[in-house]
């Protein structure tokens, strides 16, 4: 075909392939596609590749819109001031911009616009993140990878025009689920989810989201629990985490293995909290079938347990439909977005209250151990806290925490004292501003 692929690789940091390939541009579309027209649709991105505008450039103007790139959110009001005066208006935010950097942009725009509302579109790293509209002016997809369709159905909704039928809400293609077991049931079938998982508020959601899959679980606190029960058969999934005190999930793997003696191996997914370098690697070394990154995305958790657990047998079939998510907003505060737990727990108070209770409670031990172990410099200890609080923080939606915790981990992992005192500054003062929004919504 004429192309060329190139490498680029560089030891302890990875690879980057390249296929170049070059292609007639077709003046007539492709044959069988439909298309949405995107006519008088001014479209402004917000970051600073210029090859991921180039992608979503070639993407919508085939259509008819008009793409703009913004390098950052200060010229925003510039280029708007440049667009067609009867056009709609839709920005798309890059993914190199932390969610919560990506509500502040949000916020302080939609402040100026007032009457003359803009279209919003979050671009999310999360692979399992299909289009998802949080109302009829701010959606979130993934770009990794981009996906046409959803793409193009995004800024369509979000002018305040059609998408393509077939592509809606994530959540509602997840009334597909399986037809549920007791987990009695299921352990006889040999189809029961064991959660290796120290955290309790990751136990109850992960709990929670196996059972808006229609799926029976049982809960593990460590790897000790776990190998236990392993032993007492009936278990047809392993979802671990990988840092429990007592023994983790990797030590936890290799037993299960050593006992196996080579009879089929046990499915074992690991779901992790760690970001760093290697960590994929040393969960496959230890002998584990595959790997999910917290906080698990129900669409990303329902692919993974199809691949790996066998369909139960469908006795009766029952409603498994996910709870709606309500009229609320998307972010119910700057720094705790409650979207995806409102969504998990059917806007239910006496369901959520009770898990950010124990988060508040639970976090402000690990923050205090955190502290202590910034004052001693102890970078293991800060590196172990902040690993801890990051996974919850997450999990409930603080995401500026959770990012700080991020920071705090790297920076104690590579010694770096500097950074260590610099992010402590902000971490009693953002850990305050949640704790307050979660009083604001378990009092009301």
């Amino acid at each position: 075909m004429g192309g060329s692929i190139f490498v680029e690789s560089t030891l302890g940091e990875g690879a980057t392939f390249s296929l170049d390939l070059t292609f007639e541009s077709s003046e007539s579309g492709v044959a069988g596609r439909d298309q949405l027209d995107l006519a008088d649709i001014d479209v402004l991105f917000i970051g600073p590749s210029e090859e991921a505008f180039g992608a979503i450039a070639r993407s919508l103007e085939f259509s008819g819109a008009v793409c703009h790139q913004v390098g950052d959110a200060r010229q925003l009001q510039v280029m708007l001031g440049q667009c067609a005066a009867g056009s709609a208006k839709v920005v798309i935010v890059s993914e190199s911009y932390a969610r919560s950097e990506q509500e502040s942009i949000w916020r302080q725009e939609e402040a100026v616009q007032g009457q003359r509302p803009l279209g919003w579109v979050f671009l999310s790293t999360n692979r399992g993140q299909r289009l998802r509209t949080i109302d009829d002016r701010l959606a979130l997809i993934s770009s990794s990878p981009f996906r046409w369709r959803e793409l193009m159905s995004a800024v369509s909704l979000m002018a305040g025009r059609e998408g393509f039928a077939e592509v809606g809400d994530e959540r509602s293609e997840l009334q597909e689920a399986w037809v549920p077991m007791t987990a009695a049931e299921a352990a006889d079938a040999g189809f029961l989810i064991l959660v290796a998982e120290d955290n309790v508020i990751n136990q109850q959601v992960i709990r929670r989201q196996l059972n808006t899959l229609g799926l029976a679980c049982e809960l593990a606190a460590d790897g000790v629990e776990a190998l236990d029960r392993i032993r007492r058969g009936g278990i047809g999934l392993l979802l671990t985490d990988c840092d429990m005190p007592n023994m983790d999930g990797y030590e936890l793997t290799r037993r299960i293995r050593q006992e196996e003696q080579g009879r089929a191996g046990l499915p074992i997914i690991a779901i992790t909290a760690n970001a760093m370098e290697g960590a994929a690697e040393a969960c496959f070394e230890a002998g584990m079938n595959d790997y999910l990154s917290k906080p698990l995305e129900i669409r990303a958790l329902q692919t993974m347990l199809k691949s790996h657990l066998p369909s139960p047998r469908v006795s009766e079939v029952n409603d498994t439909s996910v709870q709606p998510e309500g009229d609320g907003p998307l972010l119910s505060s700057a720094v705790l977005d409650l979207t995806e737990m409102n969504a998990l727990f059917g806007d239910d108070p006496e369901l959520l209250n009770p898990l950010l209770d124990e988060f508040a409670e639970s976090a402000s031990v690990t923050v205090s151990e955190i502290q202590a172990a910034s004052r001693d410099t102890n970078f293991d200890a800060v590196l172990s806290g902040a690993h801890k609080l990051k996974s919850s923080a997450r999990t409930i939606g603080a995401h500026q925490l959770a990012d700080l915790c991020l920071a705090l981990e790297r920076a104690g992992k590579e010694r770096d004292l500097a950074s260590v005192q610099a992010d402590m500054d902000q971490l009693e003062s953002t850990f305050t501003a949640v704790i307050e929004a979660v009083n604001q919504q378990t009092k009301t």
